[in-house]
């Protein structure tokens, strides 16, 4: 079968489910689109034939299934007696293990004098993983910024249940219309936070409108086949900033990591 015959198949595959709530068929096809993208070379993005707007389509979908599939976590972990057990067994634990290593090494090399300050992480989702992987194994507060109300609420309940409310604050806005970016040093931007350009690029422009030089963003992107994921920092927003470091992982880790300082 042919790269573009094997895209066009998970593309279908995907656009026809009916529903994104956990399921097998939905985790088969989820499954199918992470496996292709890991077997991918970077080049694979042009031979896979589909459009720009099917990408989007696709990372759409994408972003809806990580919702949904949080959401039913989410739910599972709070109505089991031991909460951190069942967090733990959430599919993208060990994944988001190694993202938030990665990152910390970074921060630890280039904005340790930060490390003890509160941060702030722009999309969290129902289950805020990078800010309950900074408290648990780092000891770091976090404020975690979601648009969406149910999110929200669900990890709010969450980090209540972890015991975890003295370190996390969840806070219901986006990212774009947030006003107080000036009181933290450290930002961080989930990689779906802002999942088309113009959305990605209102968030940056507010983040940049209210901190002082030499602020830290560390953003999460992508590169070659992941794009289909998560849309990659475009250059017109990255060049606003100055590129402390930039890493673009090859295994299963999806996303790169982008450290930005504000000029």
């Amino acid at each position: 079968m042919s790269t573009s015959t094997k895209w066009r198949e998970i593309y279908n595959k995907i656009m026809s489910l009916p529903s994104l709530t956990p399921s097998d068929q939905v985790n088969e096809a989820i499954d199918s689109l992470r496996q292709q993208i890991s077997q991918s070379n970077d080049d694979d993005l042009n031979k896979s034939d589909l459009t720009e707007q099917e990408i989007i389509q696709l990372r759409q979908r994408f972003s809806q299934s990580v919702y949904e599939l949080e959401k039913f976590w989410a739910h599972k972990i709070l109505n089991h007696s031991n909460h951190q057990l069942i967090l733990e067994q959430f599919p993208q634990w060990d994944n988001y293990l190694k993202v938030m290593k990665r990152e910390w090494n970074s921060i630890e090399i280039y904005a340790k004098e930060f490390l003890t300050k509160k941060v702030l992480i722009i999309g969290g989702g129902p289950i805020p993983l990078s800010a309950i992987i900074l408290a648990q194994q780092y000891h770091i507060c976090s404020v975690v910024m979601d648009i969406d109300e149910e999110a929200t609420d669900l990890a709010r309940k969450l980090v209540f249940a972890l015991g975890l409310q003295n370190q996390i604050t969840l806070i219901q806005s986006s990212g774009e219309s947030f006003e107080n970016y000036q009181e933290y040093s450290l930002i961080y931007v989930a990689a779906l936070a802002g999942l088309v350009f113009e959305e990605k690029q209102k968030i940056f422009d507010t983040i940049k409108s209210q901190t002082t030089p030499g602020t830290f963003i560390l953003t999460r992107s992508s590169h070659g086949t992941r794009q289909i994921l998560y849309l990659p920092l475009d250059q017109r927003i990255q060049k606003q900033f100055e590129t402390v470091m930039e890493i673009h992982p090859n295994d299963e880790v999806m996303n790169s990591i982008i450290l930005l300082k504000t000029l």
